[in-house]
């Protein structure tokens, strides 16, 4: 364990009170004492270095770490002198830059949304922050039943068994259709599987990904696969797809599928017939 911290008074801390204070309640609380020292008077004046008497235990550094929480003050375990980590609620803007104290490599941790950003640019009113922790939001279901039977037109399949939904995906009353009430990029992956129920005439069905940004379904490009069904005898045909897409809030997804040609009488298959969604990048709004 490191014996050396570094702490960087938060904009809304009073001068006046950091480090001096800090120091007294840390050696209060506890029961460790500290010695302080400025980092660099001539450009990180609010930042300085304490030295604890011994090696923390964990418990203490998480003890430390409440306290200085508590003052929004930064908390830094041994990187360096232009690292700094500091704890706000709301994440940064493009003015926490290195003039307001936020070097490159700076960690931002936003307490109401427990995200973690890290600044890859500090240019003047145009600073970067990338998020570090993107939380990723599943949603997976399949359909235990089957049974649904394709003919010439689109059908819609439903998804009657939910794996998974965290909070941002709803899925309609019909089972049909899931709606996505977040901004960003996502991928799907779907699989399904069909099969001729009865006849000797040779089959192809079709499957899609449909989306619906407001104007009605449509067929998202590159995102189809087709099944050979044989006989009634041979009739097993499956198809995956995966696609990353780029969503809006309140759009809506669904898979679709019908018979493309033959005779025969084409069904899906039970519990062979799957769908997985999750947003692959941080969600706009993080």
């Amino acid at each position: 364990m490191q014996r050396t911290y570094e702490f960087r008074k938060s904009k809304d801390f009073a001068l006046g009170l950091f480090p001096a204070l800090l120091i007294d309640q840390i050696e209060a609380s506890a029961s460790i004492s500290a010695t302080c020292q400025k980092v660099d008077e001539k450009r990180e004046s609010d930042v300085v270095r304490i030295k604890f008497s011994k090696e923390l235990s964990l418990g203490e550094q998480n003890a430390l770490s409440s306290l200085i929480e508590a003052h929004t003050a930064a908390f830094v375990d041994g990187v360096g002198e232009k690292i700094f980590t500091e704890a706000h609620n709301g994440k940064p803007s493009a003015q926490d830059d290195f003039s307001n104290g936020y070097p490159m490599f700076s960690i931002w941790f936003d307490i109401s949304s427990r995200n973690a950003y890290i600044s890859v640019r500090d240019d003047t009113n145009n600073a970067v922050w990338d998020i570090i922790n993107p939380k990723t939001y599943h949603f997976e279901a399949f359909d235990l039943d089957g049974d649904v039977v394709l003919n010439s037109g689109y059908t819609a399949l439903t998804w009657d068994t939910v794996v998974l939904s965290e909070n941002i995906y709803q899925l309609s009353k019909d089972s049909s259709v899931i709606q996505i009430n977040a901004t960003g990029w996502f991928e799907i992956r779907a699989e399904i599987t069909t099969d001729i129920v009865w006849s000797s005439s040779r089959s192809t069905s079709m499957a899609r990904i449909a989306l619906n940004t407001g104007r009605g379904f449509e067929g998202l490009p590159g995102a189809k696969t087709y099944m050979y069904n044989r006989t009634s005898n041979a009739g097993y045909g499956s198809g995956c797809i995966t696609r990353k897409f780029y969503c809006k809030s309140g759009y809506q997804i669904r898979v679709e599928a019908t018979k493309e040609s033959g005779g025969g009488n084409i069904r899906t298959v039970p519990e062979t017939c799957r769908i997985a969604i999750k947003n692959i990048k941080p969600l706009e709004s993080e």
